[in-house]
């Protein structure tokens, strides 16, 4: 790339980087790795081809022999948020032309409460997939207009964003059929073959992308297959229900791309807690989104688009409420007992996504209207910069590394040293249990509860808790290995779990982390050898294990 082709690409994409990095920065300046309550990385990512999170894995291990792995996982978060705002350019760009512009309509894509409390939580991949759906929506609402192309690539971004998160092919399906009513209601039998054509073509592509957890679900054997068929049950729509004090609440919360269920755990600020009057904003850009399906009605060219943003957006209301009003309910319990894989939606508050994208072209019509306006035309850039600001003001702890929630930090030195000493000794034949038996703990030198890291550090493999222990939701992981480990555990030892080596366990590892210390029967058990001990780990062999 030649200095003047630089020179355009940061014209155009800069603004956008800087945001990013507005958030990014201080996580990109720092070594270490990021800890969240979902997400916890480490230097030896196992990847398994049944998961939906292959491909990024299988990319990691990959770029790993070049780069850290910390900064990968940084710049992997840097590249959602970025792929976020790009996505919110794409569909500002839509009904805009202004650049300035352009970019104040997008930020509301990135600084917007769904984004900030899967962010908080540590849902990255949930992140990911937002914007890749955003892409793809861009895409799909100019099909009409430029044909195969866009059909092409919005299925391949329909894809990421269902390799990264499989709930959005639901959110993508929505889009979808109403690109497709555009194309029906043009009422042209050729058009209407050759769209249905592409479009299968299009399903093709988000399958192919898929493909490898898709044959693991029918076989029940990836991840996501044993939680759909045996985890997630009924009472899972109640625990991780859409957040609000009433039915009305959490409608509002919706209405407000908020209710995080995540957010009831206090594991990082909730935007209305620690900010009073933090609604308000929503408030000021409100009028600007009813002036945008007012001018986007009253325009014959997008009259049809309009009434079916509508349409999807209250559709995507009603689901993102759930169960928490009647009418909802009964509609979200009926599509969870029939709809294939709709079962895996245990939290309903996603379909807020599609809110977030109907709201964000509804923006772009209603900021085009407004700065058609010969006052705010006269204050042009000041203007678009009032305008970022207040969109920025939805989700405004997002900033400087989550307002310094989140802050790099190490591994302890003695991980590696008990590392060293399993990969040394068993060669990594067999498997190393990691105790305390929580899906998510508390870890001192983390910072506070996060999913236990275990897997992702150790060479050597790791079974580690799967019970995230949430509203009567012991664990709805489906995985045989964890009953029986729990049975043992409830037992204090008193099964033929390691004995027999039905698990191949070849050591046991007690983090001195949580509630370790009601593991000190472990000491008691003859098939068990206490053999290193440090500051944050003890390390046990199992020494009767039958061949």
């Amino acid at each position: 790339m030649n200095a003047a082709a630089m020179k355009k690409w940061l014209k155009e994409y800069g603004p956008y980087l800087a945001a990013v990095l507005a958030i990014a920065l201080p996580w990109l300046a720092r070594p270490g790795y990021l800890f969240f309550t979902d997400m916890s990385w480490g230097p030896n990512l196992h990847y398994d081809w049944r998961d939906n999170s292959f491909l990024l894995k299988l990319a990691v291990r990959c770029l790993a022999v070049i780069f850290p792995v910390d900064l990968i996982e940084k710049s992997y978060i840097s590249a959602a948020l970025l792929a976020v705002v790009l996505g919110g350019k794409r569909l500002a760009e839509r009904f805009l032309e202004d650049k300035r512009l352009v970019f104040a309509v997008s930020l509301f894509a990135l600084f917007n409460p769904f984004v900030y409390d899967r962010m908080g939580y540590g849902q990255v991949g949930i992140v990911a997939a937002l914007g890749f759906l955003f892409l793809a929506v861009g895409d799909l609402l100019e099909y009409p207009d430029q044909g195969a192309g866009r059909a092409v690539r919005a299925g391949l971004w329909a894809g990421l964003a269902v390799q990264f998160s499989p709930h959005f092919v639901f959110f993508f399906g929505a889009f979808a059929a109403l690109s497709l009513a555009l194309v029906l209601l043009g009422r042209d039998p050729r058009t209407l073959r050759r769209a249905l054509g592409h479009f299968s073509f299009m399903a093709l592509i988000i399958v192919a992308l898929n493909l490898n957890w898709i044959a693991a679900s029918f076989g029940e054997v990836g991840e996501v297959g044993r939680s759909i068929s045996a985890g997630i049950q009924r009472q899972d729509l109640a625990a991780f229900q859409t957040s609000g004090a009433s039915g009305a609440d959490a409608l509002r919360n919706v209405l407000m791309l908020s209710g995080f269920w995540g957010k009831d755990q206090l594991r990082y600020l909730d935007l209305g807690a620690a900010m009073p009057g933090w609604g308000r904003g929503f408030l000021v850009l409100l009028p600007l989104i009813i002036w945008g399906v007012v001018a986007g009605w009253r325009e014959r060219r997008t009259r049809r688009l309009t009434a079916g943003l509508l349409a999807v957006f209250a559709g995507a209301v009603i689901l993102a409420v759930g169960i928490r009003v009647p009418v909802a309910s009964e509609l979200t319990y009926w599509l969870f007992d029939h709809l294939p894989l709709y079962k895996g939606m245990r939290e309903t508050q996603k379909w807020t996504a599609v809110i977030a994208a109907v709201y964000a072209l509804f923006l772009a019509l209603g900021a085009r209207q407004l700065f058609r306006l010969k006052i705010i035309q006269a204050n042009r850039s000041v203007s678009a910069l009032f305008l970022a600001g207040v969109m920025i003001m939805q989700a405004p702890l997002l900033l400087f590394g989550l307002a310094g929630q989140v802050s790099p930090r190490p591994f302890p030195a003695d991980w590696a040293e008990i590392d060293q000493r399993l990969a040394g000794e068993s060669r990594c034949q067999g498997s190393v249990l990691f105790l305390p038996w929580h899906m998510y703990m508390s870890f001192g030198w983390a910072g506070g509860i996060i999913a236990a890291p275990a897997k992702e550090y150790f060479r050597c493999p790791v079974i580690q808790g799967t019970n995230m222990e949430w509203k009567g939701i012991y664990d709805n992981s489906g995985d045989p290995r964890s009953e029986a480990i729990q049975d043992w555990l409830s037992r204090r030892g008193a099964t033929d779990l390691l004995r027999s080596g039905s698990l191949d366990i070849r050591y046991v590892l007690l983090a001195k982390e949580a509630d370790w210390r009601i593991y000190s029967w472990l000491d008691g058990l003859t098939e068990l050898r206490s053999v290193s001990e440090t500051e944050n780990l003890r390390l046990y062999e199992v020494i009767k294990t039958i061949e």
